[in-house]
């Protein structure tokens, strides 16, 4: 009983700022009437709730429409509980210092005060309001609750599709003021052409054989053209030129795309499948008060013992440690070979390892290094730069593991290919987020800092220690 209550429970916003649980007691007499508690399961009601909302049949008659608008609310009061979930995911993905609290996200996404029945118009785009003596009303402002459930997919013939829960923290993540708001704090939103710039292998490979192509075309075509203007290449991504967009269309050869238009309003396509908000590791270090350091990768709903669970969790720890103490030396290997076949930096791979040890055994600043070493100070720090070299073994790692975990969960049948793209984005940032914090919050937070003679966390003492045996 005690879980059924977030059917009856909407969490709103008072003046101060702080959230606070709401009785909605039409949504608690009619769930009682509706459904016998000790019978149905809690996954049963959900479902039910779900299918009584969305479907569409149930539109003409007054009765009906007004059993829509009750399910409905039983839904937005238990999907509330999530959003504030997912607010203080968003905001702990800063730390304190920076002054972004989840309280300050929530009226972005909280605006639901439960007083109305709410259903969604035969055309599946607007919001109306059942009023007392059964007249429906246009909502002049949407609410996001409606928005949530009413965008989720609840197909049984979908086996890769997220749960509701999972949806409506992918959904708060991606509401367009909570974005717009954490993006004045230095919060990362890239942009479609920096996107589909850095596609992963995993990702490329859910997209169909000529979106591939597309891509790789596309990378050739603009990594190319940044890589030789190097104003361009400091400055933010922006669309391809028709003069780019024309050479890739020579290049791909494909008998729809042959206009300039076209292929930019397919690479605007491609790019909306792939789009995922981009946690910049220099802003999204997780607060110490944040989220456990345990991971539980989302399952689609997927029934699995705790056994199972904590053999999966054990079984991704193992995977991470891995991927992360491979990273670090093929990463410092391969600086280390891009220094020796520069023709401006060839001289100082040789020193490479030296820096290292002396910044992180020694505690010596990049500064003193570089006079040491006889080299300009801005040199050097673009030459051994610390925080270059963690965000560049933190994105191999996470990559990696998200790899490693696609294999386990298919392996073990909890999913069917292809994944689906939300899917993989909540993995993706599920991963980030534990990775950061097992491993590369607290070292990034020194270098920058400048506290870097603390040997305590994980990163460095494993760096140390490769540094120590290849010198």
């Amino acid at each position: 009983m005690d879980q059924l209550t977030s059917y009856w429970q909407l969490y709103q916003v008072r003046s101060n700022g702080t959230e606070y649980k709401k009785k909605i007691e039409a949504a608690e007499k009619w769930l009682k009437d509706s459904y016998d508690l000790t019978q149905w399961t809690q996954e049963k009601i959900l479902n039910n709730l779900l299918n009584i909302f969305k479907n569409t049949a149930l539109d003409n008659l007054l009765d009906n429409l007004i059993e829509k608008g009750k399910s409905g609310l039983c839904l937005r009061c238990y999907i509330s509980e999530y959003i504030v979930t997912a607010c203080k995911k968003r905001a702990s993905l800063f730390s304190s210092s920076q002054g972004v609290t989840y309280q300050a996200l929530l009226p972005f996404v909280l605006d639901d005060d439960g007083k109305s029945l709410i259903i969604i118009d035969q055309e599946d785009k607007q919001q109306l309001e059942i009023t007392d003596n059964g007249k429906f009303l246009p909502k002049s402002n949407n609410l996001f609750t409606v928005e949530v459930i009413n965008s989720y997919k609840n197909s049984s013939d979908n086996q890769t599709k997220l749960s509701l829960r999972n949806w409506t923290y992918l959904k708060t993540k991606q509401n367009k003021k909570i974005v717009d708001f954490l993006a004045e704090f230095g919060f990362s939103n890239v942009t479609d052409w920096s996107l589909l710039n850095r596609v992963k292998k995993y990702e490329l490979q859910q997209l169909t054989e000529q979106e591939q192509s597309i891509i790789k075309v596309y990378a050739e075509v603009y990594k190319r053209d940044r890589r030789q203007n190097q104003y361009i290449l400091r400055s933010k991504c922006q669309p391809p030129s028709v003069e780019q967009l024309q050479e890739m269309i020579n290049k791909l050869n494909v008998e729809k795309i042959q206009k300039p238009h076209t292929l930019l309003n397919e690479l605007k396509r491609i790019a909306k499948q792939l789009r995922r908000v981009v946690v910049s590791l220099d802003s999204s270090l997780m607060d110490k008060e944040g989220e456990t350091t345990t991971l539980e990768v989302p399952y689609h709903d997927v029934p699995i013992e705790e056994k199972e669970k904590l053999e999966i969790f054990n079984q991704i720890q193992d995977n991470l440690m891995h991927c992360f103490q491979t990273n670090i030396g093929k990463v410092v290997q391969n600086t280390i070979q891009k220094l020796q076949k520069s023709k401006s930096y060839s001289l100082y791979a040789s020193q490479y390892i030296y820096v290292l040890k002396s910044f992180y055994q020694e505690g010596k600043s990049i500064s003193n290094i570089a006079k040491e070493i006889g080299i300009e100070q801005y040199k050097a720090s673009r030459i051994f730069s610390p925080k270059n070299l963690l965000k560049e073994v933190r994105k191999q790692t996470v990559d990696d593991l998200i790899n490693a975990i696609l294999k386990l969960i298919k392996e073990r049948k909890l999913i069917t290919e292809p994944f689906d793209h939300n899917y993989l984005t909540l993995l993706t940032e599920t991963v980030e987020q534990y990775a950061d914090k097992e491993i590369f919050a607290e070292a990034s937070a020194q270098i920058m800092t400048s506290t870097n003679n603390n040997y305590e966390n994980l990163y460095t003492q494993t760096l140390i220690e490769y540094l120590t045996q290849n010198s």
